[in-house]
């Protein structure tokens, strides 16, 4: 595949299950190599970029995270989030402990801070992962299914968080949706996968079409539109 995503934009994958997202986006944070091909950011070759510079230019948040240690607490947890900007001698900065509270606030976790990892549910967890992620403040955000666990208040909260960052810190956002009707919402441009190959790229009223949805997931729908925004019913 041939693909390039503009800085300061917000693109959403879609496709069905083993249509290649996650692996994807594991090759564009530098976890799994191309057989052939480059992969660039900011015109660098990333196979090139020490490891160190790396974590502080993308911010990945991947489907499965490993257990955090259930003594340590969401404030401690989402530190950790700082450690490549800290010193040799570890030392945290005011800048770092703003950097926490600022994240804790947009993703309304304050109530939460002094509670401990184990304590936490499946969603309050995947909010606290996503903090953690959001922390180091990166250039490049990359999100691979990341409303899973979240009721639909907090699915809404996290985009709309996405996308303000976007325009405030001038964050690329590269995410994987299931939900057609919230990629519509909030994305730039949506890029469709099948099989290991981009099918179809482009703005929501571009690629939210029935005869191209039906032709990947083999389902009906009908597009109706909310102030201009495809929305997308199925049907049999």
């Amino acid at each position: 595949m041939s693909l390039e995503v503009y800085e300061n934009e917000f693109v959403s994958i879609l496709g069905p299950n083993g249509s290649g997202k996650s692996t994807l986006l594991k090759c564009i944070v530098g976890i799994c190599r191309p057989w052939s091909g480059k992969v660039r950011i900011f015109e660098r070759e990333v196979s090139t970029i020490p490891k160190r510079e790396l974590n502080r230019i993308i911010g990945y948040l991947p489907q499965e995270t490993s257990p955090p240690p259930s003594l340590m607490t969401v404030y401690e947890y989402i530190l950790l989030g700082r450690i490549h900007y800290l010193s040799g001698k570890l030392t945290v900065s005011e800048e770092d402990h703003r950097a926490v509270i600022e994240v804790v606030n947009l993703l309304g976790l304050r109530e939460h801070v002094k509670r401990y990892m184990s304590e936490l549910s499946g969603g309050e967890k995947q909010l606290v992962y996503l903090a953690q992620a959001l922390v180091k403040r990166p250039r490049v955000f990359i999100l691979d299914e990341p409303l899973n666990h979240l009721d639909i208040r907090n699915q809404f909260r996290v985009l709309r968080v996405l996308r303000e960052l976007r325009t405030k810190l001038s964050i690329t956002v590269i995410i994987v949706l299931h939900d057609i009707n919230q990629a519509a919402r909030y994305s730039d441009r949506i890029i469709i996968m099948s099989e290991g190959k981009v099918v179809c790229e482009g703005e929501p009223s571009e690629v939210v079409v029935p005869h191209i949805l039906e032709r990947i997931y083999g389902v009906r729908f009908r597009v109706v539109y909310d102030d201009g925004i495809p929305q997308v019913i199925p049907s049999e």
